[in-house]
């Protein structure tokens, strides 16, 4: 079995949504399953296209630049069509059976009707995060 994970953010940033994810992999690994790994334009470390992190190959997709895609809404659709861009890439090369979309939602919209059956993975919603991060009550 060959997955595609889908994730926001990953290693070498340290947070519980990335090392939850590292988690996986080994587990899956474990089970000697295939992994390939795409973050999307949400992660904000520095990267290549491309890196290898504890063993772990990671596709980067591009942070949006421009001043229009800092905007709420125009912003979240960007990093949909960013994402989404990328991953149709990185099927073509990796060919995965199954696409797994950690949350948040624009993972999955963006994995969503490319071919490739797609489990979405709800870690929290936005609201439960923002509660938890202290960014409102």
């Amino acid at each position: 079995m060959r997955i595609l994970h889908v994730f926001d953010h990953s290693l070498p940033e340290r947070s519980g949504y990335s090392l939850r994810s590292a988690a996986i992999l080994r587990e899956q690994r474990r089970l000697g399953w295939e992994t390939a790994q795409v973050t999307g334009p949400k992660h904000t470390l520095a990267a290549p296209a491309r890196e290898s992190i504890e063993g772990f190959d990671f596709y980067r997709t591009v942070s949006p630049a421009s001043a229009l895609a800092r905007l709420p809404a125009v912003g979240q659709l960007d990093v949909v069509r960013r994402l989404r861009s990328r991953l149709k890439e990185i099927i073509r090369l990796e060919e995965p059976d199954v696409l797994h979309a950690h949350s948040p939602c624009l993972n999955g919209l963006a994995a969503l009707g490319l071919g490739k059956p797609l489990l979405y993975e709800l870690r929290s919603s936005w609201e439960d995060a923002a509660v938890s991060s202290g960014l409102t009550t």
